[in-house]
């Protein structure tokens, strides 16, 4: 007896597993929100300083400026969620439905120590940057600047990475406007160091090489390379 083919129905398919989904991932981002929301009551401070920071060009501090530990607990709090952001976003451009459940956790931590460790390397050259051709207060003002720029940046990531990670068919156009907002976070951040480092026309050059070297090569080596892991683990 051939049975019709409607009373058969269809052979089902497996559901692509969405990181949204994934315990490992979810934990990360809720242990992220409580560590920010536990120093949510020194942001106010810390939002202020980091506006000051990003575009100030003050040499001397205010007598009422204080600068305690629990700010800078806030601080890391903002840098952790700035970096688990940019690695659930590189997540969402990067992976395809390719990638089983078991690789979607390691490939975003893997990704969120990516992040992580370009901050890092960023600090450290900035700091020798202003080592090499300004004062220590010139550095200071330089780095000031930069973890202001960072901090605002997460900040503003919050929206794009969640959309991305619970809606993954957004991924690609979350991915752009994070990107965008990187690129007006970097402006703001470069305007500041060309305020502080340009002297004369013959410095021009310097800024120009600069740019070069800190500002396009790193992001481009970063996304490549984030791009090799994510296609090493998958395999």
């Amino acid at each position: 007896i051939i049975s019709d083919p409607y009373t058969n129905g269809l052979v089902g398919e497996t559901r692509p597993t969405q990181p949204g989904q994934n315990s490992g991932v979810l934990t990360i981002l809720v242990l992220t929100f409580l560590f920010v929301a536990f120093s949510f009551k020194h942001y106010s401070r810390l939002f202020k300083h980091s506006t000051q920071d990003l575009w100030s060009m003050r040499r001397r501090e205010n007598a009422f400026d204080e600068h305690t530990s629990n700010e800078t607990r806030t601080l890391i709090a903002m840098l952790i969620q700035l970096w688990v952001y940019e690695g659930v976003l590189l997540f969402g451009k990067l992976s395809t439905n390719a990638i089983s459940e078991d690789k979607i956790f390691p490939i975003v931590v893997s990704l969120i120590g990516i992040s992580a460790v370009f901050y890092l390397l960023q600090l450290f050259i900035y700091n020798i940057i202003g080592y090499v051709f300004s004062d220590k207060v010139g550095t200071s003002l330089l780095i000031k600047g930069f973890n202001a720029s960072q901090i605002l940046l997460g900040i503003t990531l919050l929206i794009p990475a969640f959309v991305s990670i619970f809606y993954p068919g957004h991924s690609a156009m979350m991915f752009n406007i994070a990107f965008l907002l990187y690129f007006i976070a970097r402006v703001i951040f470069i305007c500041k160091g060309f305020r502080i480092f340009y002297h004369n026309f013959s410095s021009l050059l310097y800024f120009i090489l600069y740019l070069c070297t800190l500002e396009i090569i790193p992001v481009i080596l970063v996304y490549s390379g984030a791009a090799s892991v994510v296609g090493y683990m998958v395999k």
